[in-house]
């Protein structure tokens, strides 16, 4: 999961120049590790990092492989790894392929006579035992049992243990390793379930609804006046919900018929990125019928219904619901449901 962290001093604006107190240039570099995809830092040097000075000996770390393609089950005794001195030479790689070398290593020395840098790989670094501080020219990282140090490729670094007695599983990954997303746990209150009666006098109607909703008259629609008074919302502040409710006499223009395919046509428009609308019926004993549908998958409305009389004669009321948000439909069941 990127994370945004700033360090020291930087100019305001990036790619500009940045003048020392003695009026030369700090030396900018964009510093990733996948070219100019992933993640990166912008790093502004006192010292040109490109600069070298020597080049010492050529040192050797590919793994010697004991066994290839084998399916034996193995116990491996981390903890009886042989102690070296010298922070490279402890490694121990154990298990490996193309994708990432695993191994376990127990350094007794602290590694400040050279500086290394890993230029193929991604570390990571678990501290089974021991104390001490990763140095880095991004900063210091204190460190002790338990702790994971991830560092990525082209890093150059230093280690220094507090004592001899140390002990760490490590891997080295040719794929880039990303620090986890933290686990979230959603918090959701719900509103004590409470009703009562709706009144308002412009539709001819009534019913039950939530106290903590509110009532809300449209007034316009696309910049023009709604087709009947009775068009209204239901606001519920705490989820940031509505449902749109709009209403229609049932008569000669508007039949039952075709306002019923209209509430069918707008529920299937959502087909687009539905993955299943579910039907049900309603009857009620007062002789209110009509269907709710559920639509399933990332669709802008997952619940919309219609009413009418017992007769299919007088009324027709069609509802659907939106929540102010992406349409997440894993996250919005809690509420939903």
């Amino acid at each position: 999961m990127p994370i945004y962290h700033k360090l020291g001093q930087f100019p305001q604006k990036r790619h500009t120049q940045f003048n020392k107190p003695d009026g030369s240039l700090y030396y900018e570099q964009l510093f990733g590790t996948i070219g100019f995809d992933g993640m990166s830092s912008l790093l502004y040097h006192v010292h040109r990092p490109t600069q070298v000075k020597e080049i010492g000996e050529a040192l050797d770390m590919s793994p010697k492989i004991a066994e290839v393609k084998h399916i034996k089950s193995r116990k491996l005794i981390g903890f009886d790894v042989a102690p070296k001195d010298d922070f490279l030479d402890s490694r121990e790689p154990m298990l490996v392929n193309n994708d990432v070398h695993i191994g376990l290593a127990a350094p007794k020395k602290s590694l400040t006579s050279y500086f290394y840098k890993n230029s193929d790989a991604d570390e990571m670094l678990f501290i089974h035992k021991g104390t001490g501080i990763l140095k880095t020219f991004l900063g210091n990282i204190p460190f002790e049992y338990g702790d994971y140090l991830i560092i990525p490729r082209g890093i150059i670094y230093q280690i220094e243990f507090d004592t001899e007695d140390n002990r760490i599983l490590y891997a080295e990954s040719f794929h880039p390793i990303y620090t986890p997303k933290p686990r979230g746990f959603p918090k959701v209150v719900y509103p004590q379930k409470a009703y009562q009666p709706f009144t308002e006098g412009y539709c001819n109607f009534t019913f039950d609804y939530p106290k903590y909703a509110v009532v809300e008259q449209d007034l316009s629609f696309f910049d023009e006046k709604p087709a009947h008074p009775c068009w209204f919302d239901l606001y519920v502040p705490s989820f940031d919900s509505r449902i749109y409710c709009s209403y229609l006499p049932i008569d000669q223009e508007n039949t039952f018929e075709k306002l019923k395919q209209d509430a069918f046509k707008m529920t299937d428009w959502h087909n687009k990125k539905a993955t299943y609308i579910d039907e049900f019926p309603i009857q009620k004993r007062n002789g209110v019928k009509g269907m709710l549908f559920k639509v399933e998958g990332p669709a802008a409305s997952p619940l919309q219904f219609f009413l009418t009389d017992s007769l299919n004669e007088k009324h027709f009321l069609r509802g659907a619901l939106y929540f102010n948000t992406q349409a997440r439909p894993d996250s919005l069941a809690p509420v939903l449901e």
